[in-house]
This record gives structure tokens, C-alpha cells and sequence, in this order.
């Protein structure tokens, strides 16, 4: 029993120490490492989250994901179309939502095969703007083939929020995709030995 317990202890230490030493790459970089890990496990070819709240006075963080799954080097670029707004009213994005590109400079990105990158908007909602809902669609499209390569939907609820969002006061991620990879692969790494040693440790018993 004595030797049971100590081998439990050793394992949840493989598991904590790794995470208090990442302790600020969490804290700054948590949506990001989310979705790196969504692209890695599930090959999806985009991935980012369904909603977003963001206030007059403070914007909020939207971290993108792209997956490239094709054989060749994926060359893309990105639309935000819109599809509704508050009060099911048809609305104009230059007119009510900002997006600004943070990590990335240019039009057009370049995505070599299995690549991953995580693209870093700041978005606001523009003074004369609707409080309310707004749904739309994020594209991005193979500048090759002028066809869409992955699309999704996505809300954004805009209130009148008189404090910064969660992701506002973590700040921007200032890790780079490469570095986020290597991050998650690790701990990825970490849980599917601590796994397999559970699984060996039930059959010692």
C-alpha cells in the first residue's frame, strides 16, 4: 500500500510541476492554448469560440486558429462576413465592428502543409453601434482558387460593459504559434504517460 501511495505522489507531481511552471503562459495565453490543442487533436481546419462579449469602452482578444490539412502550402486570406445584427436588422461590419490583425502584417498569409497558426484580432465595437447581438461567418479563402477553404459562424454580443473582459486583462498572448505548439504537445505528452501509468499501476494491484 505504502508503495501504491508513493507512486500516485509521484505522478500528480509529473503532472502540477509542469503546469505552476506555465503558470503565466496560462494566464496569458489560455484561449490560445485551447484552441492549438483543438486543431491538434481533432484536425479541424479552423477552430476559435462560438461567442464573444465585448463592451464599448474595452475590446476583447479573438484568437483564430487555422489548420492547414492540405498537401501543398495553403496561401489564404481572411473575411469577416456579416449575416445579422441586433433586432434580426441587417448591419455593415466598417460601420459597428473592429477587427484588428495583432501578430500578423499583410493580406495575404502563407500556411505550409499540417502548419497551425493562431491569428491574434482585437475587436471593439465602433461608438454608434447597436448594443445587441451580431452573427456572423469567418472565411478564409484560398487565394489560389478564390474558393473558400474552411468557414464557420461565430456570435458577438456587445454590451454596455463598464470593466475589461477576462481576455482584455490577460492581455495579449505574446507567444509565438510555434511555442504554443510545443507547449500543448508537452502537456499532451505528460497526461498520455500519466494515463498509461494509471493503467499499469491498476494492473500492479
Amino acid at each position: 500500500m505504502k508503495r501504491i501511495i508513493i507512486v500516485i505522489f509521484i505522478a500528480l507531481s509529473v503532472i502540477l510541476l509542469p503546469n505552476i511552471f506555465a503558470k503565466n503562459v496560462i494566464n496569458t495565453c489560455y484561449e490560445q492554448e485551447k484552441i492549438v490543442r483543438n486543431l491538434i487533436l481533432s484536425k479541424n481546419e479552423i477552430a476559435f469560440a462560438k461567442a464573444y462579449f465585448v463592451g464599448w469602452e474595452f475590446p476583447t482578444i479573438f484568437p483564430i486558429g487555422i489548420r492547414n490539412n492540405k498537401n501543398t502550402t495553403l496561401s489564404y486570406n481572411i473575411r469577416f462576413t456579416p449575416i445579422l445584427g441586433p433586432n434580426n436588422a441587417s448591419f455593415n461590419i466598417d460601420n459597428t465592428l473592429s477587427f484588428v490583425l495583432l501578430n500578423k502584417s499583410g493580406n495575404v498569409f502563407h500556411l505550409p502543409p499540417n502548419g497551425i497558426e493562431v491569428m491574434n484580432f482585437e475587436l471593439a465595437i465602433l461608438p454608434n453601434a447597436s448594443l445587441g447581438v451580431y452573427y456572423l461567418t469567418f472565411d478564409v479563402v484560398d487565394v489560389n482558387s478564390n474558393e473558400s477553404y474552411s468557414k464557420d459562424d461565430f456570435f458577438i454580443v456587445a454590451e454596455n460593459r463598464s470593466r475589461p473582459t477576462t481576455a482584455h486583462e490577460w492581455g495579449v498572448c505574446t507567444l509565438s504559434t510555434d511555442t504554443l505548439l510545443r507547449e500543448t504537445k508537452v502537456q499532451q505528452s505528460i497526461w498520455d504517460r500519466m494515463l498509461k501509468w494509471i493503467k499499469n499501476l491498476f494492473i500492479y494491484i
